[in-house]
């Protein structure tokens, strides 16, 4: 049985890199390929569904590639044509398990030689799209690999000098310019708790205990009612109605635990503060 997506996808990859190159050279290997596979399947006696999809797909890229052949190209970059695109159908799921398997199965040196790709035609390419501005900025990373052979590097936005390796420029970062920074204004620091915050939470007053939501929604309707207000002492209130839930009160208790440790280490900031609050102990 033919490989639909195999046998399909070469033709239509070499179709796009024609069509975004603008290279007749691309299209005639567009046009062979798509004329070898459709020999192929001429040898069939009966085509599958799977088989016609196929035929129907490079016989598409037969004509597009043909056609672009007969009228020539311009040398610039142009915009693939909708009607061909949609005729060019995008390889499905399946087809591009079985590529990922075909991918697995080749040789190291024959994965090389399909990945090189030409200078002169890349460089094109970029001049073509990006204009002379374009060209220029991908000749400076051309002149980089060379020199460093390497085509990734991070740079200082401070001071713009490049590193090849991420460690050097976490130190450079660290050692040239974190010292340099001061914050102007108190957006830039976290903020501590203040005292007030700090007694509620250590406060003899303070009953970590699970509330009943339900009783507790009742009594906020009738205490709205009657304008009664709360009793607090310390922050804390004895007015609201307790549930018997030991899971709640074991993780209620295990939080206290926890902002009390901050506190104590004086590392409880303002926004864990209102980062807890935003979120209701059921």
């Amino acid at each position: 049985m033919v490989d639909p997506g195999v046998h399909a996808y070469a033709a239509m990859a070499l179709l796009e890199l024609a069509k975004h190159l603008d290279s007749a050279l691309y299209y005639r290997k567009a046009k062979k390929a798509a004329e070898s596979n459709l020999s192929f399947l001429a040898s069939f006696d009966r085509l599958s569904l799977d088989e016609e999809d196929t035929k129907r797909t490079l016989e598409s890229v037969l004509q597009v590639a043909e056609s672009k052949i007969l009228l020539g190209v311009t040398g610039k970059i142009s915009e693939p044509n909708v009607r061909e695109a949609e005729n060019v159908r995008v390889v499905d799921a399946v087809a591009g398990k079985r590529l990922k398997s075909y991918w697995a199965g080749m040789g190291a040196e024959s994965k090389k030689k399909f990945l090189r790709v030409s200078i002169a035609e890349l460089t094109s390419y970029v001049e073509g799209l990006f204009g002379r501005e374009g060209e220029e900025e991908w000749e400076q990373v051309l002149d980089s690999a060379r020199r460093n052979k390497k085509w990734r590097f991070w740079m200082c936005r401070t001071c713009s000098l490049k590193f090849f390796h991420h460690k050097k420029f976490k130190n450079h970062l660290e050692q040239a310019h974190a010292a340099k920074f001061k914050p102007s204004t108190t957006k830039h620091m976290a903020q501590r708790v203040d005292e007030v915050w700090a007694g509620m939470l250590s406060s003899a007053a303070a009953e970590w205990e699970p509330v009943d939501t339900v009783a507790a929604g009742e009594m906020i309707k009738t205490r709205l009612e009657l304008v009664k207000a709360f009793v607090y002492e310390n922050g804390w209130s004895r007015d609201w109605p307790l549930a018997a839930d030991g899971e709640r009160r074991k993780l209620l208790k295990q939080i206290q635990l926890l902002l009390v440790l901050l506190r104590e280490r004086k590392i409880l900031s303002c926004g864990v503060r209102d980062w807890m609050m935003l979120f209701v102990i059921m």
